[in-house]
Parts: structure tokens; sequence; C-alpha cells
């Protein structure tokens, strides 16, 4: 493969770059909620990017002076727990982590923050579209709206290397409309 953008030969593809977007996740989310100091991290420890995502949030807290709480869930059961934890170690905002699991069991856990009223930034628009606060990340719907571009491409003779690197997913920051009231009680003001 000579380069993502130009793989060559038949490989084609989308990528989608959510993991190294949390340490804008957490500048987005601390000029949303400026008196949050300490951040809590919800990562799949079953997941091998969780040490690099881990990592990438202390050193940007290290730079804003924010500390982290370490949560982990690989089970649903694991999620109310994670969360009693943040609690107790007086967490201020959560940050989750882009993982399939979680993304998989959205409507649960932005549910499940709700109810704990912790504000949170997610990974993807879908996140907030389920009620959460913020989100920073591309659109899954954007992703597989380019899978299809590529398809139909390639089906309609395109050579599959000819295609590739083309296109992007939009990145975006979306304020979920159900969110303004966590934003209101994090900041005293609800």
């Amino acid at each position: 493969m000579t380069s993502i953008n130009r793989p060559g030969g038949n490989a084609t593809g989308v990528a989608l770059y959510t993991s190294e977007l949390l340490p804008k996740r957490l500048e987005l989310l601390g000029e949303l909620l400026p008196r949050a100091v300490t951040i809590a991290l919800l990562v799949n420890p079953s997941d091998a990017a969780h040490e690099l995502e881990t990592k990438e949030v202390e050193d940007a807290m290290r730079v804003t002076g924010q500390q982290m709480v370490l949560l982990r869930a690989s089970a649903e059961g694991n999620f109310e727990p994670a969360l009693v934890s943040a609690v107790r170690q007086r967490a201020d905002a959560l940050l989750v982590s882009a993982n399939p699991f979680f993304t998989g069991r959205r409507a649960q856990l932005v549910a499940l923050v709700a109810r704990y009223a912790m504000p949170a930034g997610y990974p993807w628009r879908e996140y907030a579209d389920a009620g959460g606060l913020m989100s920073y990340g591309p659109s899954i719907a954007g992703a597989y709206h380019l899978i299809g571009r590529y398809a139909s491409r390639i089906l309609n003779g395109e050579r599959p290397a000819d295609s590739a690197g083309n296109d992007e997913v939009r990145t975006g920051s979306i304020v979920g409309a159900m969110g303004y009231g966590q934003i209101g009680e994090a900041l005293g003001t609800a």
C-alpha cells in the first residue's frame, strides 16, 4: 500500500479517525463547562486503542490542568458502576471514547449519563441525536453514505484505487437539544 489516501491496486475504503479527536472533544467540553476540572474518561479495556486514548487525554489534561478519572466498561453491566464511580470521585463531566461497543449501546449509555446528570462529550453525532450533550466527530450515517458512493463508482467501472482519497466524512461539533439542561445543571443555573 502506497498511502491511506492512495492505496493503489484494488484497495479502497473509508477511515474514520475518532480516537484522535479525544483532545479536541476535551477542549470543546471545557469551553461548554469552563469550571470542569475533573473529567471522567470512559474506555473499553478490551479495545487495544484504549491505552493510546488514555494517554492522549492525559497529555491534553496536563496542559489544561485538569484531572482524569479513568472508567472502564466492556459489558453493559459495567456502565452504571462506572458512572457511580465517576460521581463518587466528583467528576465534573464525562468523555466517551469511540468504541463500537459503546456506539451500539448509545441510547442506553446516553440515558444512563442523563440519569446521573453528568455532562458528556461523545465521539459521534448519533449520540447527540440520541439526547447526549455534545459530540465532536464524524457521522456514522455520513460514513455509510460515502461507502455507498464508493461502491457505486466501482460498480460503474471506476477502479477502486482511483476512487480512494477523494472524499472525506465531515467532522463537526453538535450540541444536542436535550443536552442544554445538562449545561445548566453543571453550571448551577438550571
